[in-house]
């Protein structure tokens, strides 16, 4: 087994001096890695917020004139009870996942939809039952 060779303390202080560098440069790389992680997590947070909060406006504009014209006319001779029922418990369940999760544009827009989706259904109800007794 060869004996360890023992560096002159001339070469030693250099090759310390040397692994010292190293030292703080990978280290110096790894701060670096971390915090360019840190703020790529963040951007893709802040930017899947924009279109959380994007597809809200979306949804509760796409569903906002048909419970204000329900509403209004009382017609609900062209809603399908089976899919609004689905429609408000899908709504539920995107409520519940986004209490969750802390996706609030999740929550607010399934909200709106869901006290939507109630009201039609109770006038669907009303007009489908109620004049079936008259």
């Amino acid at each position: 087994m060869p004996d360890i060779v023992e560096l002159p303390p001339r070469r030693q202080d250099l090759f310390g001096a040397v692994m010292e560098k190293v030292k703080r440069r990978v280290l110096h790389i790894a701060v670096a890695t971390i915090i360019a992680c840190v703020v790529f997590v963040v951007a893709v947070v802040y930017i899947a917020n924009i279109f959380g909060y994007s597809a809200t406006i979306c949804m509760v504009l796409g569903y906002l004139p048909q419970a204000i014209a329900t509403i209004r006319t009382r017609n609900t001779g062209g809603i399908s009870l089976t899919a609004f029922i689905m429609l408000a418990l899908g709504s539920i369940f995107f409520i519940v996942q986004g209490c969750m999760t802390a996706n609030w544009p999740l929550v607010i827009a399934n909200t709106i939809t869901t006290v939507c989706s109630v009201i039609i259904f109770a006038i669907k109800i009303h007009n489908d039952y109620g004049r079936k007794r008259k």
